[in-house]
C-alpha cells in the first residue's frame, strides 16, 4: 500500500478547496484578533476606559449567543460558501466604517458598540457554517486531522497572531492602520470563500424559504434530533458540567490566585496563562497525528473529565510553575476531547442537520460561561478558594463517568464504529 508523503496532521492541505476553507477561517481569527486588541487601545485612548471596554466586550458575547441558532438554521438552508463570504463582506464593511471615521475624526462609543455587534453577530453565523462545511471537502478519515488543527489554530491567531499584528501597526503607524489591517483580514477572509469551486451548498431543499415560521419549524427538528439521540444529550450534559466547572475558576478566579497565593505578578499570570495555550497547543499536534479511538466516545468523557483533575491544584499551590503545568495539562486534554467532540459531531449527525446542531453545540457552551463566571465569585466566598477548585477539579470526572454508564455511551460507540 502506498502511503502519503505528507504528515498525517496536514494531510488535509492537499484539497485545494480545503486549503481556501481554512484561510477564510485563518483570516477571520487573525481579523478578530487585531479588532480586539485595537479596539481595547482606541477606546482607552478616548478615555472609555475598563467600562467602555466592558460594554464592547459584552457587546460582541452577547450579539454571538443571539444569532448562534439562527447561524445553525440559515447553514443548512442557504449555500454555506456563499454564506461564509457574505458574512466577511459584511464583517470588512462595517469596520470600513470605523477606519473612515478615524480619518475624519473619531470613532465615538455607540458606533464600536454597534460595530462590535456586528462582529459578533457575523461570527455567530460564520462558525457554524464553516463547522458544517468541513465534511464537504474533506473525506471523514481525515476530520480529527482537520478538528485538531482547528483546536491549534483558534488560540494561535485569535489570542497570538491578531494581537501581535496589531500592536505592530499601532506601534509603527497608528490605530487607523490596524483599523484598515482589521478590514483586510475579513476581506480575505471573504474572497477565500468566494474563490471556492465546490460550494459545500444547499443540502435541504429549495422552495422552503426563509421565513419565520419555516426556520423556527427548521430549529425546532434539530432541538428533537438532539433530544432523541442519546449520546447527544448525554455529551452536551457532560459538556454543560464541565464548562461550568471549570470556566469560571479560571477566566474569573485565576488572578486572584495567582496574586494572593503565589504572591506573582502580571509576568506570572501569563506564564500560567501561557501554559494553558502550550499544552492546548501540544494536545492538538499530537491528536492531529493520530486515529480516532476506537472508543471514541469514552476517550473524549475521560479526557474532558481528568482534563479538569489538575485543576484541584491550583487552589492549594503557592508555586507558579506548578500552576503553569496543571494548566498545561488542562490545556492539552482539552484540546484534544474537543478535536474528537467536533469530528464526531461532523461524522455522525446527519448533513442536512449539522449547521444546526453545531449551532445549539455552540449555543450551550457560550450560555455556559457566563453562568460559571457569575456562579464562581459567591462559591469562593461561601466555601473558599481551596474549595471551589477542588470541586472544579473532581466533579467533571466524576460526571463523566456517569454520563458513560449510565448514558449508554459505551454500547453506542461500538455498536456505531468509525475506524
Amino acid at each position: 500500500m502506498a502511503t502519503s508523503p505528507w504528515p498525517r496532521a496536514l494531510v488535509p492541505f492537499r484539497s485545494d478547496q480545503y486549503r481556501l476553507l481554512a484561510g477564510s477561517f485563518v483570516l477571520s481569527l487573525v481579523g478578530s484578533g487585531i479588532w480586539t486588541v485595537t479596539v481595547a487601545w482606541r477606546l482607552l485612548d478616548l478615555g472609555h476606559g475598563p467600562a467602555g471596554l466592558a460594554m464592547v466586550a459584552s457587546t460582541t458575547t452577547a450579539a454571538l449567543v443571539v444569532t448562534a441558532l439562527a447561524g445553525g438554521v440559515l447553514a443548512d438552508r442557504l449555500s454555506r460558501r456563499n454564506l461564509i463570504a457574505r458574512i466577511g463582506a459584511v464583517k470588512a464593511a462595517s469596520v470600513a466604517t470605523v477606519v473612515a471615521a478615524d480619518v475624519t475624526g473619531e470613532p465615538g462609543l455607540p458606533q464600536l458598540i454597534v460595530v462590535a455587534a456586528v462582529l459578533g453577530g457575523a461570527d455567530g453565523i460564520f462558525f457554524p457554517a464553516y463547522s458544517a462545511s468541513v465534511p464537504s471537502v474533506i473525506p471523514e478519515a481525515e476530520l480529527l486531522a482537520v478538528n485538531s488543527i482547528e483546536s491549534l489554530l483558534r488560540p494561535v491567531m485569535l489570542q497570538a497572531a491578531g494581537p501581535l499584528v496589531a500592536s505592530a501597526l499601532i506601534g509603527l503607524a497608528s490605530p487607523v492602520v490596524a483599523w484598515a489591517g482589521t478590514a483586510v483580514a475579513f476581506a480575505g477572509s471573504a474572497a477565500c470563500a468566494a474563490g471556492m469551486r465546490r460550494d459545500p451548498a444547499r443540502v435541504n431543499p429549495p422552495g422552503g424559504g426563509l421565513a419565520l415560521r419555516q426556520s423556527v419549524t427548521d430549529l425546532r427538528s434539530a432541538v428533537v434530533y438532539v433530544a432523541t439521540t442519546r449520546w447527544l444529550v448525554a455529551t452536551l450534559v457532560f459538556a454543560v458540567a464541565v464548562v461550568l466547572a471549570y470556566a469560571g475558576p479560571i477566566q474569573v478566579l485565576l488572578p486572584a490566585v495567582v496574586r494572593d497565593h503565589a504572591h506573582g505578578g502580571p509576568e506570572d499570570l501569563a506564564l500560567v496563562t501561557a501554559g494553558y495555550g502550550a499544552g492546548a497547543i501540544g494536545g492538538s499536534l499530537v491528536m492531529a497525528s493520530t486515529l480516532m479511538p476506537r472508543r471514541y466516545l469514552t476517550a473524549m468523557l475521560l479526557m474532558w473529565g481528568v482534563a479538569c483533575v489538575p485543576l484541584a491544584v491550583m487552589g492549594l499551590s503557592d508555586h507558579v510553575w506548578l500552576m503553569a503545568l496543571a494548566l498545561s495539562i488542562c490545556g492539552a486534554l482539552v484540546a484534544c476531547a474537543g478535536a474528537l467532540w467536533g469530528t464526531l459531531l461532523q461524522r455522525r449527525v446527519p448533513h442536512e442537520m449539522l449547521g444546526r446542531v453545531s449551532s445549539l453545540d455552540f449555543f450551550v457552551s457560550l450560555s455556559a460561561a457566563p453562568v460559571s463566571a457569575a456562579l464562581v465569585v459567591p462559591a469562593a466566598e461561601a466555601w473558599g478558594i481551596p474549595a471551589v477548585y477542588l470541586v472544579a477539579g473532581i466533579a467533571p470526572l466524576t460526571v463523566a463517568v456517569l454520563a458513560l454508564t449510565l448514558g449508554g455511551l459505551r454500547r453506542d460507540e461500538l455498536a456505531h464504529p468509525l475506524r
